[in-house]
Protein backbone atom coordinates (compact mmCIF):
# COMPACT_ATOMS: atom_id res chain seq x y z
CA UNK A 1 0.00 0.00 0.00
CA UNK A 2 3.00 2.32 0.72
CA UNK A 3 4.35 1.76 -2.70
CA UNK A 4 1.10 2.88 -4.08
CA UNK A 5 0.64 6.03 -2.06
CA UNK A 6 4.69 7.00 -3.14
CA UNK A 7 3.78 6.28 -6.95
CA UNK A 8 0.66 8.56 -6.76
CA UNK A 9 2.61 11.45 -4.94
CA UNK A 10 5.27 11.00 -7.96
CA UNK A 11 2.30 11.37 -9.78
CA UNK A 12 1.51 15.02 -7.97
CA UNK A 13 4.84 15.88 -8.10
CA UNK A 14 5.16 15.50 -11.37
CA UNK A 15 1.93 17.43 -12.78
CA UNK A 16 2.86 20.31 -10.60
CA UNK A 17 6.33 20.67 -11.94
CA UNK A 18 5.24 20.62 -15.45
CA UNK A 19 2.70 23.34 -14.50
CA UNK A 20 5.22 25.42 -13.20
CA UNK A 21 7.60 24.61 -15.81
CA UNK A 22 4.39 25.71 -18.11
CA UNK A 23 4.26 28.74 -16.18
CA UNK A 24 7.81 30.04 -16.04
CA UNK A 25 8.05 29.14 -19.68
CA UNK A 26 4.94 31.34 -20.54
CA UNK A 27 6.72 34.10 -18.03
CA UNK A 28 9.73 34.08 -19.75
CA UNK A 29 8.10 34.92 -23.24
CA UNK A 30 5.99 37.21 -22.25
CA UNK A 31 9.28 38.98 -20.88
CA UNK A 32 10.77 38.10 -23.77
CA UNK A 33 7.96 39.44 -25.70
CA UNK A 34 7.57 42.51 -24.00
CA UNK A 35 10.89 43.39 -24.34
CA UNK A 36 10.81 43.59 -28.17
CA UNK A 37 7.74 45.62 -28.45
CA UNK A 38 9.35 48.23 -25.63
CA UNK A 39 5.82 47.75 -23.65
CA UNK A 40 6.59 48.43 -19.87
CA UNK A 41 3.51 46.63 -18.84
CA UNK A 42 4.25 43.42 -20.78
CA UNK A 43 7.84 43.05 -19.34
CA UNK A 44 6.84 43.77 -15.73
CA UNK A 45 3.97 40.92 -16.39
CA UNK A 46 6.79 38.45 -17.78
CA UNK A 47 8.64 39.16 -14.71
CA UNK A 48 5.84 38.87 -12.14
CA UNK A 49 5.12 35.03 -13.92
CA UNK A 50 8.66 34.29 -14.20
CA UNK A 51 9.28 35.48 -10.28
CA UNK A 52 5.88 33.62 -8.64
CA UNK A 53 7.15 30.40 -11.05
CA UNK A 54 10.91 30.64 -9.43
CA UNK A 55 9.59 30.83 -6.13
CA UNK A 56 7.29 27.95 -6.43
CA UNK A 57 10.22 25.88 -7.55
CA UNK A 58 12.00 27.33 -4.74
CA UNK A 59 9.27 26.73 -1.84
CA UNK A 60 9.11 23.03 -3.37
CA UNK A 61 12.78 23.01 -2.79
CA UNK A 62 12.93 24.31 0.52
CA UNK A 63 10.06 21.82 1.54
CA UNK A 64 11.59 18.85 -0.18
CA UNK A 65 14.76 19.90 1.97
CA UNK A 66 12.71 19.70 5.08
CA UNK A 67 11.57 16.34 4.50
CA UNK A 68 14.95 14.57 4.02
CA UNK A 69 16.98 16.38 6.77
Amino acid sequence: MQGFLDFLEGLVTLSQLSVRGGVLLMGLLVLVAGGLLAVDAVVIAGLLLTAGALLSYLWSLLRWLARRF
